[in-house]
């Protein structure tokens, strides 16, 4: 009778949780097309000049060389360079002006259009998670920050890395999904149809935003623990299965810097390089990088600049913690400093009641290193924020901070397997509650037209 009870109980705990898991998805959904629908174009941090770039795939398929008149118009002001320009190129400048050109029209202009790419993004990943992740976890890590709802709401570089990794995370960390079923070592006869798809994503993740890399990183290692738990006697079948996926992932980001490299030639980094000296203004030219003349934020570290000064005269830590859990505006738009410190209270209860859920299992070797890496790349999402910050370009924006999310979430399910923890999901919906009060009255309710 016990034994039937605890199944019961635990059936009905894991409905309720599927229950609130769709409420949140569904509310938060609402809030990111509400500031996509209403808050004035331009009203975030960059989102002109990123809309500026994407205006050149109206009618292109192919970015430009550096050297192509066509350039000039789509150089930033200050900087001098261009997103057409990167290395590797972005697709996401391509993908949302050809989704902006097909739902353009009467309602919609191409701006308008430009974010709806966005918000379709977040609705799509949240479908995904919850068809997957009927536990609600999945959907609890996308609910922690209002930033994370407020880079969906408009057009940037950021909403489609983070949404690739966090598909990535999903995929990797569910043992019934389709890259489950593919990497499951048990069935050593599954079709491809996971591999490519994992190949897809970690491809597109390479085309996507370098401050995503870490992710890709903690993916490799995290391949590398799952071909080293299995048999000796597997593991080359395992090896061959990540192989596989390492050649998916290739073929689609070769292509690309092929056709890059066709366009530009081997010489486009000195190309763009003297691009900016010629168009930069005064202060952001590389030739004055490093020394008395450069804007203060440029190359702190080559002026003789110390971290501490960065991280607390600077206010580097303090306004990238900020950021991270709601800044709106271009970065000027800050809701009340108790509402802060209450989300870093609710941060470090979540953290405090997930260590005691691992401390109550008795975790295997390979489970505690994937513990320790998880928490060290999360790490170091931080600690690469914080030297670009100090030796290329200040940038204390928390949204910088976003990729710890999908890699906390693989790691969580990773060491703790698919379920919800009951007093982590607490703290979880505590955090949402407190987030989405903070975009209903500082996003909407001073930034909305």
């Amino acid at each position: 009778m016990n034994t039937l009870q605890a199944e019961d109980s635990a059936q009905k705990e894991k409905r309720v949780a599927c229950t609130l898991a769709f409420v949140l998805a569904g509310f938060a959904c609402s809030l990111v097309l509400a500031a996509a629908l209403t808050t004035p174009f331009g009203a975030h941090p960059d989102e002109s000049f990123h809309a500026l770039t994407a205006g050149f795939y109206k009618t292109c398929w192919l970015p430009p060389a550096a050297n192509d008149p066509r350039v000039i118009p789509f150089l930033h002001p200050d900087y001098g360079r261009s997103y057409l320009l990167v290395t590797p190129p972005k697709l996401v400048y391509l993908l949302a002006a050809k989704f902006a050109r097909v739902i353009e029209g009467a309602a919609v202009d191409f701006n308008m259009g430009l974010r709806l790419f966005n918000v379709a993004l977040f609705v799509i990943l949240c479908a995904v998670v919850l068809h997957r992740a009927r536990d609600g976890m999945g959907v609890l890590f996308l609910m922690l920050t209002p930033q994370l709802w407020y880079i969906f709401s408009c057009f940037n570089g950021d909403a489609l890395a983070f949404f690739l990794a966090f598909l990535t995370a999903v995929q990797l960390g569910y043992p019934d999904s389709l890259v489950g079923r593919y990497l499951d070592p048990a069935t050593r006869r599954t079709g491809p149809g996971g591999g490519v798809v994992l190949g897809v994503l970690l491809g597109l993740s390479v085309l996507a935003k370098p401050h995503y890399y870490v992710v890709l990183a903690f993916v490799a290692a995290y391949a590398a623990g799952l071909v080293w738990a299995v048999p000796p006697c597997g593991r080359a079948a395992q090896l061959r299965k990540w192989l596989f996926v390492a050649a998916i992932a290739c073929a689609v980001v070769l292509p690309v810097l092929a056709c890059d490299l066709a366009i530009n030639g081997p010489d486009k980094a000195r190309a763009v390089s003297h691009l900016r000296e010629a168009h930069a203004a005064d202060g952001y030219k590389p030739s004055q990088m490093g020394t008395p003349e450069a804007f203060w934020g440029q190359a702190m570290k080559a002026r003789g600049v110390g971290l501490a000064e960065v991280l607390w005269e600077r206010h580097w830590l303090k306004t990238s913690y900020e950021s991270f859990t709601g800044v709106y505006g271009n970065m000027d738009l800050y809701g009340p400093a108790a509402g802060y410190v209450a989300q870093g209270c609710l941060f470090l209860a979540l953290a405090a009641a997930a260590v005691f859920a691992v401390r109550r299992r008795r975790l295997s070797r390979r489970k505690l290193a994937l513990l320790l890496a998880g928490v060290g790349f999360a790490s170091l999402v931080i600690l690469q924020s914080l030297g670009r910050s100090w030796m290329f370009d200040f940038q204390a924006q928390g949204r910088y901070w976003l990729p710890i999310l999908p890699i906390l979430l693989l790691t969580w399910l990773g060491v703790m397997g698919p379920g919800a923890a009951r007093w982590p999901c607490r703290f979880a919906v505590a955090a949402f509650v407190l987030g989405a009060c903070s975009f209903i009255v500082v996003c909407l309710g001073r930034l909305a037209a």
